[in-house]
C-alpha cells in the first residue's frame, strides 16, 4: 500500500544484515499501524463533528493535515488528504486493502 525507499548497501557482516532485517520489519509494522490509524482518523472526520467530542475530532483533523505532507504516502492519497477529500481518501485506502 505504501511506498518505501530503502538504501541498500553491500555488507558481509551478519550483524548488518540482521540490523537491516529488523529495520525492514519495523517499517512494515509502522506502515500497518499508520494505515490503521489513518483509516480511523478518516472515519472520525467523515462522521462529523456532532458524533464525537470536539477534542477528538480536532485531533483527527490535525493528524490528517500532517499526514497530507507525508512523502511516503502515495501521491493520490496525499492529494486527497491535502484537499480534505476524506471520503475519496478512505475509498482509496479501502480499495488498496482488497
Amino acid at each position: 500500500m505504501f511506498e518505501h525507499s530503502f538504501i541498500i548497501f553491500k555488507s558481509n557482516s551478519a550483524n548488518n544484515e540482521l540490523f537491516l532485517l529488523v529495520i525492514f520489519f519495523i517499517l512494515l509494522n509502522f506502515s500497518y499501524m499508520n494505515s490503521a490509524n489513518l483509516k480511523a482518523d478518516l472515519e472520525r472526520a467523515i462522521s462529523g463533528f456532532g458524533s464525537l467530542n470536539k477534542e477528538e475530532y480536532l485531533k483527527a483533523i490535525k493528524r490528517l493535515d500532517a499526514s497530507s505532507k507525508d512523502a511516503s504516502l502515495p501521491k493520490q492519497l496525499q492529494h486527497y488528504l491535502s484537499r480534505r477529500s476524506y471520503h475519496k481518501a478512505k475509498d482509496l485506502l479501502d480499495a488498496s486493502d482488497s
